[in-house]
This record gives C-alpha cells, structure tokens and sequence, in this order.
C-alpha cells in the first residue's frame, strides 16, 4: 500500500515537471472498523486492486483497495507522505517586478510537501517577473510569476512588419502596456495612425493584423 501510494506520488509530481521529486508514505488506520476489513481480507482470494483516490496534498492522501474475487466494498485508506524534489530558489533577495535571468536561481532540493506549486524548470521561470520579493535562498512558486511587461505606455517602439524575407520598419509610440503577445495601441510617430500591434519583444511590436 505504502509503495503503491509513494509511486503515484512520485508520478504525478514528474507530470507536474519537477525534478528527481522523492517521496516518504506511511499508512495511517483505515476508514471503518478493524473487523470489517479483517472480513473483506478474509473473503478475498485474489490480489487486491489499489486505487489512488487523491493525491492533491502529498500530507494526506487517499487510495481504496477493492477485491475482484468479492463483493465486499471497498476499503479507503488515508495515508501521509511527505514529498521533495530539486526546485529554483533565489540565488540573492529578488525584488517585487524583476524579470527572471537563470543566474537569479539555483537549485535545490526541498521540502515541498506543503507547496503544491514549486518550480524545479529555469525555462518556466526566466523571462517572467516576479509579483512579490524573494529572499535569498527562498523557494519559487508558479503563483509568484507574472509575464513580464515588455513594452510600457508612452515609450518609443519600432514596428517591424515582415513578410517572407520583406521587412519594414517605422517608429512608434506605444499607447499602453503589454507582456509579450499581448495585443496594444501604438501610434505611428510618422503617420499619426493609431493601430492594433502584438508585443513581440523589448521596445518592439508587429502589426496584430499579420497575425503571428
């Protein structure tokens, strides 16, 4: 029952993309009485089937054991893991708004148990900016990340309009701001024309009527 349950941890967490995740499973008493399952035990002449139940919060978890070879029903056992994995932390006290860079992160393994939404990628995480400070050493969560905003209201961007190898290029003013994708207003500083563009990079958009 343990291994089964540590397993379906570990699993679940690789799908989630964390790193070398480990995990520690102890059964606690089952639901209902000791005599019932000591019945359902003795009526059973085949292997059990287990059954992971839920595995939200690694601190308690659920899985049922049915027999195929009897009608009893199904026994749910509680048990409580504990779980860690290699995640980012903060290589030094990152402020509130700073666009991640992989040398802002190391990592480490870590006690996530309680953290459901720990990030072991650097991928995931450099580009982003972060909504609260860390401290050094302090572990990244998803929910601390937020798409950068790349291009700001009233600065100066270029339009960059290509098509093939056919590139042209006009100086802008941006109207709002945007993450990368987003779609903002930007005034042609040339023209005065006021259009639609996507945010493609730094300082940088493209006509939102090409399309990506």
């Amino acid at each position: 029952m343990a291994d089964f349950a540590r397993q379906a941890l570990v699993e679940q967490a690789q799908r989630e993309g964390l790193v070398e995740p480990q995990a520690q499973v102890r059964v606690l008493p089952a639901l209902g009485s000791a005599a019932a399952q000591r019945r359902a035990a003795a009526q059973c002449s085949k292997p059990w089937s287990l059954q992971a139940q839920d595995l939200r919060s690694p601190a308690r978890l659920r899985v049922s054991a049915s027999c195929a070879s009897s009608a009893a029903p199904a026994i749910d056992f509680v048990l409580k893991g504990e779980l860690s994995a290699e995640v980012l932390v903060a290589a030094v006290a990152l402020p509130s708004g700073r666009v991640l860079a992989e040398a802002d992160l190391l990592r480490e393994r870590r006690d996530i148990t309680s953290s459901s939404d720990a990030v072991s990628d650097a991928d995931t995480a450099t580009g982003q900016a972060l909504r609260s400070p860390l401290r050094a050493g302090q572990a990244l969560s998803r929910r601390q990340l937020v798409e950068a905003i790349l291009v700001k209201r009233g600065e100066a961007v270029r339009i960059v309009a290509r098509n093939g190898e056919i590139e042209v290029q006009a100086a802008g003013e941006a109207l709002d701001a945007g993450a990368r994708a987003a779609t903002i207003r930007v005034r042609n500083v040339n023209t005065g024309r006021i259009i639609s563009a996507r945010v493609v990079g730094p300082g940088e958009v493209a006509p939102a009527s090409l399309g990506q």
